[in-house]
């Protein structure tokens, strides 16, 4: 201030502004005002550009008040006086008083240029507002260039209007990188792969990418091959030291899937931070790799980097693939620690683990305890209870939502269908279906599927196969839960030319599909259709598979094909106790006892013993063949110390069918448990069968006063 005022008269007006634009740089408000106290005694305070320099460093120091005093005093209002004024408002964030003095500057005839309408864009609120501006520079005739583009193209980009943005962008004649860097920003934001395609087209151009456009454009990469590409131009540019692209890059290899690489990319970082380390366990979680994922949250943790909510988010999810619930809790209280149990994300992804590992109490425990839950937190403990059965109870939780004015999403009524079929309530179908049809749904598909899935589980197949039919997006789900509806309702040859159809379409069956029409064959004993299906099952890759390997064993059995089910036995890498059962059981069925005594000898050699379901299912063969003796004979060689009541069953069965009623009443009564029902109504239907009346009565009477 003393060197200004040693400064010739004549120089003092040039020195002012200097030392105003460095106060206003530097936010220095004590220079200014001393400075502003030194116009006013001077009269300086009166030239315009001086006032325009004061009011901009009242602005730069947030004093709004001070700012509009000068300008107020200011008699003679220049373009520059009001883009100061303008800018100080805008700056503030003060949207409506920018607009408003904007307005006020055309009510005094003073034409607003470039530099206004840079500062108005940025407090337009709305589109409509934003549209208006724009339509104000053409009409006052401006050239848009590469800065007042950049501020249109911001605006439009805000509003989601990115075609109105790229004609912005093409009708001016040379952008620079900050306006390439503006599109390709807007395209980003939203996801869109044009933001790919703008970046190869600004290079072909000549023009380098700046630190930001790699930024923008790493989060829209589709592919590891554009991820190859940026990281090449990082390299290029000598950005490879720069932490913010280096996680940048780790999250975008980490987000295809190509873990390796992101870990490499990772382990090359000069340091690590949250964000770094973040992008990466994310990758991971993402990637159904808990275990790993889990892994590298201990390394962060071991490195005291502190985990923010988003890591919380992706471990938590990670604890959940792996349903470790002893971790969760270990995670629970860390989050305790840290004060993110405010976070109700947090708290939701909490309540969905401790959900998910079957924890209900618990989980519903912890959603009490969140002060006002939100849709997301409702949605997971909704489907924490579809997944393990408990229908009544979801139920009652969408009730007391309705109640507690909580509009259920789309999640959330998927997850009330799935119960609806578990329940087999078919009316509230309906009307969930009805208000489906009403509302705007994103997820066709899944709704589609749960639908179909609804109505199948409901017994309604037509209803099914209507939603089934009207569906224009169809995935292997969709057709696995439809063929499995037919074969459920014992309606084979419709399951079999579903299968046809989905086959025409050029879609795979996948394991599910498969099994369920080898089902159909054995329903039916149609082998030859079986063998088309074990054709598909070769074909897809799914001929180790134990599950699928079992069901052609069985199949083939149940079609009386032994031989071929016995070749399947044969080349199985791995035999368990349901491979033996099936062909024993097959063997059975048809009065083949001798080989499947052979078999279970086999069996019993390989260190394998039937467990109690199987010993049961063999049972009831020998029973419906009447194979009496060979049936007690097995029985006696897989007798247990204590035998189950189905097995008591089936060889009360076994002798009612023979006419052993005698040897049938001594077993029933030596047993330290009662008979079940149905084991009696055999021994009644066997009374009848072979004439023994009193018996008959005696059973009889205690069938009816069970």
């Amino acid at each position: 201030m003393i060197q200004v005022q040693r400064t010739k008269p004549s120089q003092q007006w040039t020195q002012l502004c200097n030392v105003l634009t460095k106060s206003a740089k530097q936010k220095d408000l004590e220079a200014g005002s001393c400075i502003h106290q030194f116009m006013v005694t001077t009269g300086l305070d009166r030239e315009g550009i001086l006032r325009d320099h004061l009011i901009r460093l009242y602005a730069c120091c947030g004093c709004l008040e001070e700012a509009r005093l000068v300008f107020c005093m200011s008699q003679v209002r220049s373009v520059y006086t009001w883009n100061s004024i303008i800018s100080a408002h805008a700056k503030l964030g003060n949207g409506r008083a920018t607009l408003h003095l904007y307005a006020c500057m055309l009510d005094e005839g003073v034409a607003p240029d470039n530099v206004t309408f840079l500062c108005i864009l940025k407090a337009c609120a709305t589109l409509t507002e934003g549209m208006l501006m724009h339509t104000h520079v053409i009409f006052f005739g401006l050239n848009v260039n590469s800065a007042l583009g950049s501020a249109l193209v911001e605006c439009y980009a805000l509003f989601g209007r990115l075609d109105d943005a790229q004609y912005v962008f093409d009708r001016v004649n040379t952008p620079d990188v900050v306006l390439w860097g503006t599109i390709i920003s807007a395209y980003a934001q939203h996801f869109d792969a044009n933001a790919l395609e703008l970046f190869n087209t600004m290079h072909s151009t000549g023009a380098a990418p700046s630190h930001f456009i790699l930024n923008c454009t790493l989060k829209v990469c589709a592919s590891t091959s554009d991820a190859q590409i940026l990281h090449d131009h990082i390299m290029r540019n000598e950005f490879d030291s720069d932490l913010i692209l280096g996680s940048s890059l780790v999250d975008a290899y980490a987000k295809l899937g190509d873990l390796d690489v992101a870990n490499c990319v990772f382990n090359k970082l000069a340091k690590h931070d949250v964000v770094s380390w973040g992008a990466l366990i994310d990758g991971y979680a993402r990637h159904d790799c808990g275990l790993a994922a889990l892994e590298l949250f201990c390394q962060m943790e071991e490195s005291n980097i502190k985990a923010d909510s988003a890591i919380f988010l992706s471990v938590l999810e990670a604890c959940a693939q792996i349903r470790n619930v002893n971790l969760g809790r270990k995670l629970h209280e860390i989050i305790l620690k840290n004060g993110f149990h405010v976070d109700i994300l947090i708290m939701s992804s909490l309540v969905n683990l401790y959900a998910v590992c079957g924890y209900l109490d618990e989980a519903h425990g912890l959603f009490d305890t969140i002060g006002n839950p939100d849709v997301v937190s409702w949605g997971v403990l909704v489907a924490g209870y579809v997944q393990h059965g408990f229908y009544d109870i979801v139920m009652e939780l969408v009730a007391k939502m309705l109640e507690e004015n909580m509009e259920p999403d789309d999640v959330i009524l998927l997850s009330v269908l799935k119960a609806c079929g578990g329940l087999a309530a078919l009316s509230l179908g309906w009307r969930i279906h009805d208000h489906i049809l009403r509302k705007a749904f994103v997820r066709v598909l899944d709704v589609g599927n749960v639908l179909v899935n609804m109505y199948v589980e409901c017994g309604s197949l037509k209803e099914a196969r209507k939603i089934f039919d009207m569906l224009s997006i169809r995935d292997e789900e969709t057709w696995g839960v439809m063929i499995a509806g037919y074969v459920q309702e014992g309606d084979s040859f419709a399951a079999f030319w579903l299968l046809e159809e989905m086959l025409s379409s050029n879609l795979k069956p996948d394991k599910v599909i498969l099994l369920s029409v080898l089902k159909a064959c054995t329903i039916i004993g149609a082998a030859g259709k079986g063998m088309l299906i074990h054709d598909q099952v070769i074909r897809n890759g799914f001929e180790t598979e134990a599950f699928v390997s079992n069901m052609l064993v069985h199949m083939y059995a149940s079609c009386k094909s032994f031989n071929e089910a016995q070749r399947i036995l044969t080349v199985m890498p791995q035999r368990d106790v349901v491979s033996w059962s099936a062909l024993i059981t097959g063997l059975v069925s048809s009065g083949k006892s001798k080989q499947a005594e052979e078999l279970l000898k086999d069996m019993l050699r390989q260190g394998l013993k039937p467990d109690d379901t199987a010993v049961t299912i063999i049972l009831s063969a020998y029973a419906h063949t009447g194979a009496v003796e060979e049936g007690l004979r097995f029985y006696k060689r897989m007798r247990q110390a204590h035998p189950t009541l189905e097995h008591v069953n089936c060889l009360l069965d076994l002798f009612s069918r023979s006419g052993r009623l005698s040897d049938a009443t001594e077993l029933s009564q030596a047993m330290p448990f009662s008979t079940s029902a149905i084991a009696e109504t055999a021994l009644l239907t066997g009374s009848k069968s072979f004439g023994d009346v009193e018996l008959g009565r005696c059973y009889f009477d205690h069938v009816t006063t069970r």
